[in-house]
């Protein structure tokens, strides 16, 4: 088994087919189909390419950056999450283009370079230095001449993109090349169908449902509903302020009705009791008739809940006449402390028991 430098992986790409790279058992550096493995560590040297002069570092199949070395550090391993549908839909093995090569990658002692003279990847100058000697040869490699010879064999050269072209930040980050911002979106649409054109589908469908969404001006568009977000924000505030103010008035109900059940008091100390208590009963049932009105009655304690709580509120007692005299009243529970009785009945009681 033996690993293969970044110039070497270059060249049996361009000389043997998948098929043969599997039988020649480099797994360091292809995988069971014959592609670049995602994991593989890079090796020096890498070979270097000029297209119309800009110096470019090639990407294979869309997801392998062949930059040597330092590669990961500066432009990182994986250009694009490598899955079988890219690798499927690109057009050749080798592009370039998206990917401008750093002046250390430049500079950086390698025997392999190729100038490009045009875009269709088939007029090549390839600079080869064995032994000292650098030989420069307009011959094509085995997949790019002769009965292999077909235009998906050929590097697929792109210009279009250069100035969206990633390049080394220079701080081992990765970044877009200078004019990046004044391109525009059409310029970053193009790489990216470039470096991964399974994107096509997505990139149309977004751009056709992106021409038909209005702007996002929710006060223009729906003037009258932004008028009562401001009243829907004071109703929330209104029933978590009902919500805790429940809970509260509920927890100090049952202390009292626990210290009662303690103390155990006698009918006249209960009347009195009822009477100071009915203020903190009927705030409560208020509260709990509230809570039951934006929520649901099972909210709420059962003996608090009564439907139509708030419309006997609004209603004027039967035989009211209108002065301050009070009616009698009825038989009933008047404080709520679970002691029934009329009006004054305590004090015959007491009288009653003082007698006995």
């Amino acid at each position: 088994m033996h690993k293969l430098s970044d110039e070497h992986v270059y060249m049996v790409t361009k000389t043997l087919s998948a098929k043969a790279r599997c039988a020649r058992r480099w797994t360091e550096d292809f995988n069971a189909t014959g592609d670049i493995r995602a994991e593989r560590i890079p090796l020096d040297p890498s070979p270097l390419f000029y297209v119309f002069g800009v110096p470019c570092i090639a990407l294979y199949r869309g997801y392998y950056i062949l930059a040597g070395s330092r590669g990961p550090e500066l432009y990182g391993v994986l250009a694009n999450v490598k899955n079988n549908a890219t690798i499927k839909a690109a057009q050749r093995d080798w592009l370039l283009g998206p990917i401008l090569a750093s002046e250390d990658f430049t500079s950086a002692q390698r025997n392999l370079t190729r100038i490009y003279h045009d875009e269709t990847g088939e007029r090549i100058t390839t600079k080869v230095q064995a032994h000292g000697t650098i030989v420069s040869t307009d011959a094509l490699l085995p997949s790019e001449r002769t009965s292999q010879a077909c235009k998906a064999r050929f590097d697929r050269i792109i210009t279009s993109v250069f100035d969206l072209s990633l390049i080394s930040g220079g701080d081992g980050k990765p970044s877009f090349a200078p004019d990046y911002q004044s391109q525009g979106q059409a310029l970053a649409i193009e790489l990216l169908r470039e470096t991964n054109p399974v994107l096509e589908d997505l990139i149309n469908k977004l751009q056709t449902v992106a021409a038909t969404t209005p702007a996002a001006d929710y006060k223009a568009q729906f003037p009258a509903l932004t008028k009562s977000l401001d009243l829907i924000a004071g109703i929330q505030k209104d029933i978590q302020a009902v919500d805790e103010r429940y809970r509260d008035a509920l927890a100090t109900w049952r202390e009292i009705e626990a210290e009662l059940m303690t103390t155990q008091p006698g009918p006249r100390a209960m009347a009195v009791l009822s009477t100071i208590a009915k203020p903190i009963r009927d705030n409560l049932a208020m509260l709990a008739n509230l809570k039951a009105i934006y929520g649901t009655p099972a909210d709420v304690e059962a003996s608090l809940y009564r439907p139509g709580y708030f419309n006997e509120e609004a209603e004027a007692p039967p035989g009211n006449t209108g002065t301050n005299e009070e009616a009698e009243a009825p038989p009933g529970n008047t404080g709520a402390i679970n002691y029934v009785c009329y009006p004054g009945e305590e004090d015959e009681l007491f009288r009653n028991r003082q007698t006995n």
